[in-house]
């Protein structure tokens, strides 16, 4: 009745729940830019969250808070702005914006 599989699977992904999605793996590049409209800063946790388009070879449209290489990046734009950014797959998975500029 599918019940073991969706359980299964749960357990195999509670700790990761985006696994299964496709983030671009299949990607043989660690960076690539995009464009973006900031929608949120986050300076505590030095996350900003951008709603971006296709990071060619890395992430499919999605909106979504990141990590920053430099906290200086927090400062340098403002929410609702249009920016241009560097989305790096760190070695532990991660994604982590390492460049970002206004457009």
């Amino acid at each position: 009745n599918g019940c073991f599989l969706v359980d299964a699977e749960h357990e195999i992904t509670k700790g990761e729940p985006m696994a299964g999605m496709n983030m671009g793996e299949a990607g043989s590049k660690s960076s690539g830019e995009g464009t973006a409209t900031v929608r949120a800063i986050d300076t505590q946790e030095g996350t900003i969250t951008l709603d971006h388009g296709t990071v060619p070879d890395i992430m499919p449209p999605m909106t979504m808070a990141y990590k920053v290489s430099d906290a200086k990046f927090l400062q340098s734009v403002k929410v609702n702005e249009a920016v241009r950014f560097t989305l790096t797959r760190t070695e532990n998975g991660e994604f982590t914006i390492t460049a970002i500029t206004k457009q």
